[in-house]
């Protein structure tokens, strides 16, 4: 259902005014037109996605004419361009108040405590870290307990991922999902399901001929390569990276690693729940200082250690060669 529900976009968008001595309020920001949304253009370009593009078809997707409306306060519903309620406003003034009280959205209400955000006249925030969850550095070793657990099943691949609802890029929806306006009719997909075996195209090569393009949208587009640059380098990542041990002790380790398989697996089941849990038992100690006897290394990879260590190695060869080069 075409546009999403106001719950699926809350706070997506935030503004923040900032010098301003006057109060930031819905009225104020309809004057604002970079920050309104006009509701005839979202409610086309969905009819034409939902028309024309055949990913969007198969999909089963409608317009919902009733979260269109909820996207907008009920107070500017006569208006045709007008502030989504997704959008979150804050006014930083540098003195008294850091966020409006009247001010129509804010993550934080003015309070007594904003007095401890003050030292001699200077706005301080303090310093928070995040250390638990699933993106913390301790699930490093849950991923390689999964990704070891994967292979000794003797399964074909390792499958990276985190969640289980987001979108691969493998499939052929993907641009018209992500970019509808790049690609309205769903003809210019990545691994597009009419292309002939003989005809397959890489990602990397197709994103490479779209932004070679003369005068090409897909170069303008605000988030498209930036987007597409992050895929690549993570299929590089995927398609260049092993796991590497020792020569003198491969044998071993192999040995070691069908013993404590049984471990893995619970292991992995353990810190997927908790990523700061310890191993109990004496086989989940064994896996545990296994595990660190295990490196995970990754090879042209640009930017990556070794792929800087390898260009390195190439022009200290060259330099018998052809000699020094002169710097200016």
């Amino acid at each position: 259902m075409l546009p999403p529900a106001d719950d699926d976009v809350g706070n997506s968008i935030c503004v923040l005014f900032t010098g301003a001595s006057a109060r930031v309020t819905r009225d104020t920001l309809l004057h604002f037109k970079p920050l309104l949304a006009s509701k005839s253009i979202v409610r086309t370009l969905i009819s034409f996605l939902v028309e024309n593009n055949p990913f969007y078809r198969e999909a089963d997707v409608q317009f919902s004419e009733e979260n269109l409306n909820n996207l907008f306060y009920p107070e500017h519903a006569s208006l045709e361009r007008a502030p989504l309620r997704a959008m979150q406003v804050c006014t930083l003034e540098g003195h008294d108040n850091v966020i409006n009280a009247e001010t129509f959205t804010s993550s934080h209400v003015t309070s007594a405590a904003d007095a401890d955000y003050y030292r001699d006249g200077d706005f301080v925030l303090p310093s928070v870290g995040y250390t638990a969850g699933e993106r913390s550095v301790g699930s490093r070793e849950e991923m390689k307990h999964i990704a070891l657990t994967h292979v000794l099943n003797r399964n074909r691949f390792i499958w990276a991922r985190s969640g289980s609802s987001f979108l691969s890029e493998d499939d052929p929806c993907f641009l018209s999902s992500l970019f509808p306006h790049l690609d309205m009719f769903g003809i210019g997909a990545f691994n597009h399901p009419a292309r002939l075996p003989s005809q397959k195209i890489s990602i990397k090569a197709q994103t490479e001929n779209m932004l070679r393009r003369h005068q090409s949208k897909f170069v303008g587009d605000p988030v498209f390569p930036f987007i597409m640059w992050n895929v690549v380098q993570k299929r590089n990542v995927r398609q260049n990276s092993s796991f590497t041990v020792p020569e003198s002790t491969q044998m071993v380790i192999q040995r070691e690693l069908l013993e404590v398989a049984p471990a893995l697996v619970d292991l992995a089941a353990k810190w997927k729940k908790d990523p700061r849990a310890s191993p109990v038992t004496h086989l989940e100690r064994k896996a545990v200082q296994l595990l660190r006897q295990v490196q995970f290394t990754s090879t042209n990879i640009p930017g990556s250690p070794g792929y800087k260590l390898a260009r390195r190695n190439e022009v200290r060869a060259m330099l018998p060669m052809y000699g020094t080069p002169a710097l200016f």
